[in-house]
């Protein structure tokens, strides 16, 4: 018997209507989007931008109600949960509930029920996608964009761009991703660097044609947070169209992924 090949696990995330859930949706079809206080799906089956009899686009309430969609999912090729902010939602609020009567305060002290209980929530949710994968199911999972004050020891702190959510679960899923895609407006982002004691500056893109509009950073900058154990190139253009990125992104996969989303995207 053939061992199934594992899905692929993906973090996007970056600024808004940049095209996340639209390049989520370019993965091998039948999809399921979990939709988690997020419209983004919807919005593009309204305008026509997506086939809709090739993607279930459900509803999560709470907390259990995601786990359970997730557990339900292992006969589509693409799960897509959008995004983690109605995630850290759904586990903020059970948390609350279950272990401290509902008492925020309590919650906020220390950030323990982030430090404490959301890793353990997290986790959870984790050990669910993990199996799926190991079905072969692809999983997308979409953020926002936040600003964080990163800490610098050689001169002045500096804000990033990283995954909207509370650091403790948000490592959870940052580990357990092969790669943390940036998306973003192409610009001319500048760090200084300090080497053998003199100030330099390099920019984060670099051989981008100057009518490109959009890019995926993969690997990490002061500018921002990625993560890349696919080999990928460190900027690639996303092009003019969700399915332009989605080539664009896929073909600089390793080739054993990427034949196979190739080929079961070529018969979806």
């Amino acid at each position: 018997m053939t061992k199934k090949t594992r899905g692929v696990g993906l973090i996007l995330y970056g600024d808004p209507g940049i095209g996340k859930t639209g390049l989520a949706l370019q993965f091998p079809k039948p999809a399921r989007i979990i939709s988690c206080n997020e419209t983004g799906a919807q919005d593009l089956i309204d305008a026509g931008e997506v086939e809709e009899d090739m993607v279930d686009d459900v509803e999560a309430n709470h907390w259990k109600d995601l786990l359970d969609l997730v557990k339900s999912s292992t006969d589509v090729s693409t799960l897509i949960i959008d995004s983690l902010s109605g995630v850290a939602q759904f586990m903020q609020a059970d948390i609350l509930y279950k272990v401290y009567n509902n008492q925020t305060d309590a919650f906020g002290s220390f950030s323990q029920g982030w430090r404490i209980e959301g890793i353990v929530w997290a986790e959870e949710l984790e050990e669910r996608l993990t199996y799926l994968r190991s079905k072969g199911v692809n999983i997308i999972l979409i953020g926002h964009k936040r600003m964080e004050v990163s800490k610098n020891v050689v001169a002045e702190d500096y804000k990033s761009a990283h995954l909207d959510m509370e650091k403790w679960p948000r490592g959870v899923f940052t580990k357990w991703a092969q790669a943390v895609l940036f998306m973003t407006m192409d610009f001319e982002t500048r760090a200084t660097k300090l080497w053998k004691g003199k100030v330099t500056e390099s920019k984060v893109k670099e051989g981008l044609d100057e009518v490109v509009d959009r890019v995926i950073y993969t690997q990490n900058h002061p500018s921002h947070d990625a993560k890349n154990r696919l080999s990928l190139p460190p900027v690639i253009d996303m092009g003019r169209s969700a399915a332009e990125a989605y080539n664009n992104l896929v073909t600089q996969f390793p080739t054993k992924i990427k034949s196979t989303l190739i080929k079961e995207e070529s018969n979806g």
